[in-house]
This record gives C-alpha cells, structure tokens and sequence, in this order.
C-alpha cells in the first residue's frame, strides 16, 4: 500500500515535515492520508472541481498543470504519482528539473 510505504519509508528520512506539495492529486486519497504530517499544503491540480475542493479545504491550490503553474515556495516533500505518464517524454526533463527546484534545501 502506497501510503503505508510513504509513511515507513519517506517520512522518516525527511529532514523537515513543514511543507508538502502534491502534483496532480485528483480526488486526493494519497495527499488527505499524509497532509496530517505537514504544516503548510499545496496543490498543483489542473481539474477546476478538484482544485476548488482543496482549496476549500485550506491547501494552496493551484490551478494549473504542473508545467504552467508559478510555484511561491519551496517543499520538503513533493508528491508526484499518476501523472507523469500525462507528460511527454520529451518534457521529462524540465518537469522533473522544476520538480527538484521546488525542493526545499
């Protein structure tokens, strides 16, 4: 189970648990079983219904692709599960560059 295996395995070894980013969380069944860890949530959501359900629920929400959307900060932990096969190949590269730049140190 994925979220049990973030929770063994990630949690522990992150330095920091006060900010989490997740790219393309859907309904969000992953992001609500791990937001409880972190003090500051965000979203990068393209669907407009589940964009607004989260930031109903006071994520920041972004309501972009990841590609699109102007990040405002940095994250210790960044979610990125079912959507890269949505990408294209060839945009591999700079998604996961822009991925590692919102990285917190």
């Amino acid at each position: 189970h994925i979220i049990a295996s973030i929770q063994r395995n990630v949690f522990p070894k992150l330095v920091s648990k006060k900010s989490f980013l997740d790219i393309g969380p859907g309904t969000g069944f992953i992001t609500q079983a791990i937001q409880g860890e972190f003090q500051h949530k965000a979203v990068v959501e393209p669907s407009n219904e589940f964009s607004a359900l989260f930031a109903s629920r006071g994520y920041d929400a972004y309501q972009a692709t990841f590609q699109q959307a102007e990040l405002a900060d940095k994250y210790d932990y960044i979610l990125c599960s079912h959507v890269l096969y949505n990408v294209d190949l060839n945009d591999w590269p700079a998604f996961l560059a822009k991925m590692l730049n919102a990285v917190s140190s």
